[in-house]
């Protein structure tokens, strides 16, 4: 066969092939075509008549928050048995082994009555006349270059975009709401990953330190391959974070002291990883998964002071849909040297951040863990029989007064919102003797109705009594000095920026939750007192703790005569990251984000005659920043347990 053969024959065959190949390609997009047979364009360029030909609806891609974990979704963590304390209630401790703990009126000593959940009021709009001014803080966006680029601005623009000019003649054709994206290709979650297959991106939680049922899970999850095995899993010195795939992680940082932790492979549970690939096989959803790391207690202690050691953590995370990164600063508490005439386990107070609770909304959550001696409670002198005696706890979050204040005069407020207690009683040996033991493990919500940054001091407080109604006697007494994360507070409004709208009608503005839950009660604005509207601007002011899956916001017109018309309904996201403008991660999430405007122009009525309406609906998103390494905004800012006199 000759060389000319050789080549000239494939060349020739993929001359025919794209021949053929451009014959019976499809045509380009149809051209969008207005009732008058015109072309539309867009600068020049002609519209496809049917955007889904070009350019696919897909999900966006979910905003990552590495602060906030739903505990729900953790596999392998069960709270069911946990015990629910509502506000102003206490917990009646077992001192004798196999005695159940309860909830109950530390005042009586009764059982407390059922409480419901209470869901907050809807909060007033604000009425005005413009979007209000916010304060400007530093965003935590990564710029576009780091290379400064000069630019010469023509002095004709090329294109204005008549809609954010203001002109009514607004391009384009009219809007049409769609329904939201479903399954329409076996895979309801939607590609959110970009990858095909239907996975979210990877995402690692800030690390924190293991504490109650996190720390018997990662007890669990290292199956007693630990530096110290004779530490109680609540005692360990252990690191957790949760990743949303399986993965391999790696953990590093560096000690306050400026000392570096070396690279740690941190451990997941192999069955965990199978029940994620079950729950994504039939229910197409992502669960939780913990892994753990248990440092060495003399590698800790060596950093320690008075059993407290500070860890700048940094994790990175590998899985088969890529790799995320995440940072903290961790609180690491270990066991101080010592006999305690009361604990076998000192009180700790530890940073849970923001859980959410049945109601939806995410709870400031504080952890606390001690362990006394049951046969210590009674106190000497009182004359209390050790069988009749009976233990209360509270555990308070107080505003006002201090812990002293609040337990012995009665000063100060508590706005304590609920707690989630596991109480169990087990037998230690303690300087040589079996003694029986009564471990308190919980997690404490602030109320939800405190602002942002509230501060004031977490109380424990202990009281022996055979009748509370006549004496009690305080056992112990300790408290710490609390700040609860810097969350950002919104403000979401609609604004009639339109002189044409007729006066008599109104636009009707509602708010609330993706569940329907109303956040603020409907307001009305139009463009003078004939329509009984004071305003042309409606805002309606929340925190994102209790917006945080979004606010919806429904517009509608009424006119003179009380007809009603929708007009739009959005679903505003909401960020619920804090602002930390010197965090490395933080142009993740941008905490520091200030809001945004969007300007609509809707048709009134059905006649056909091209009236519309103009307006805006406006967010103002508000944050006070924090310091990632010293005060991070997203973090408690608890002081040193204290022991106050009584």
């Amino acid at each position: 066969m000759s060389l000319a053969l050789v080549v000239g024959a494939p060349l020739l065959m993929l001359l025919v092939g794209g021949a053929a190949g451009w014959l019976t390609s499809p045509d380009d997009p149809a051209p969008a075509l207005r009732a008058d047979g015109v072309v539309t364009t867009v600068v020049g360029v002609p519209m496809p008549a049917s955007l889904d030909e070009v350019a696919p609806v897909t999900a966006l891609d979910p905003l990552p928050n590495t602060q906030v974990v739903d505990a729900a979704e953790i596999i392998g963590l069960d709270r069911s048995a946990a015990l629910v304390v509502p506000a102003g209630g206490a917990i009646d401790l077992p001192l004798i082994d196999g005695a159940v703990a309860t909830a109950v009126d530390p005042a009586t000593g009764g059982a407390l009555a059922a409480t419901q959940p209470t869901t907050a009021a809807p909060a007033q709009p604000v009425l005005g006349e413009q979007v209000p001014a916010t304060p400007t803080p530093e965003s935590t966006l990564a710029p576009p270059s780091t290379t400064a680029r000069s630019t010469v601005a023509p002095a004709t623009p090329a294109f204005q975009d008549p809609c954010v000019s203001g002109d009514r003649s607004c391009a384009g054709a009219p809007g049409v709401v769609r329904a939201g994206t479903g399954d329409t290709a076996g895979d309801t979650a939607g590609d959110t990953a970009g990858n095909g297959s239907g996975l979210a991106p990877l995402q690692v939680s800030n690390p924190v330190a293991a504490t109650g049922e996190l720390a018997a899970l990662c007890d669990a999850v290292e199956a007693g391959t630990v530096p110290d095995p004779f530490l109680t899993p609540a005692n360990r010195p252990t690191v957790a974070v949760v990743v949303n795939q399986p993965s391999t992680l790696a953990l590093t940082g560096t000690w306050a002291d400026g000392s570096a932790l070396a690279k740690l492979t941190m451990t997941t549970l192999p069955a965990h990883d199978a029940e994620w690939t079950r729950l994504w096989e039939t229910e197409h959803r992502q669960g939780r998964i913990v892994a753990c790391i248990t440092l060495p207690l003399d590698e800790v202690r060596a950093h320690a002071g008075g059993g407290v050691a500070e860890l700048h953590a940094e994790v990175l995370a590998i899985s088969a849909g890529g790799r995320g990164e995440a940072g903290g600063a961790v609180t690491l508490n270990i066991p101080l040297d010592g006999d305690d005439p009361l604990f076998a386990d000192r009180i700790v107070v530890t940073d849970r951040g923001l859980q959410r609770l049945a109601d939806g909304v995410l709870h400031p959550t504080v952890h606390v863990h001690y362990t006394f001696l049951s046969d210590a409670a009674v106190p000497a002198g009182s004359g209390l029989d050790r069988t009749t005696t009976r233990l209360f706890a509270t555990h308070a979050f107080v505003e006002g007064a201090d812990c002293s204040g609040w337990a012995v005069n009665r000063q100060g407020l508590d706005r304590t919102g609920s707690g989630d207690f596991r109480v169990q009683t087990a037998t230690r040996t303690v300087a040589g003797r079996d003694r029986l033991v009564t471990e308190i493990d919980g997690e404490v919500h602030l109320d939800a109705d405190m602002p942002a940054g509230w501060q004031g001091h977490f109380c424990v407080w202990l009281r022996a009594t055979a009748d509370p109604t006549v004496e009690t006697f305080t056992v112990a007494l300790r408290g710490t000095q609390a700040r609860s994360p810097r969350t950002a507070d919104y403000a979401v409004g609609v604004l009639l920026d339109d002189p044409e709208f007729p006066l008599g009608s109104q636009l009707q503005v509602e708010w609330s939750r993706a569940d329907g839950t109303a956040v603020c009660t409907p307001a009305s604005v139009g463009n003078g007192p004939a329509g009984g509207a004071p305003g042309h601007d409606a805002v309606c002011a929340t925190s994102a703790r209790f917006i945080a899956d979004g606010i919806v916001v429904a517009v509608h017109t009424v006119d003179a005569a009380g007809a009603t018309q929708p007009l739009l309904t959005v679903l505003v996201p909401v960020n619920t990251a804090a602002c930390n403008p010197d965090d490395p991660f933080a142009s993740i999430s941008d905490g520091c984000d200030t809001g945004w405007v969007h300007r609509y122009q809707m048709p009134l009525g059905t006649s056909g005659d091209g009236a519309t309406v103009q307006f805006r609906v406006h967010v103002a998103r508000t944050v006070t920043p924090g310091s990632y390494l010293l005060d991070p905004a997203h973090a408690w800012k608890l002081t040193e347990l204290t022991s106050f006199a009584f």
